[in-house]
């Protein structure tokens, strides 16, 4: 059983830090946005 959990871990991790990147890149653009006008 952790075996599974071990093995699936880093794909969770991956697609949570790939998440949070988009997020991070989509709210830096719009304050760039902001900013320029």
């Amino acid at each position: 059983m952790n075996d599974v959990i071990m093995e699936r871990t880093p794909l969770v991790i991956a697609a949570v830090s790939e998440k949070n990147q988009a997020i991070k890149d989509r709210d830096q653009a719009r304050a760039e946005r902001a900013s320029g006008h």
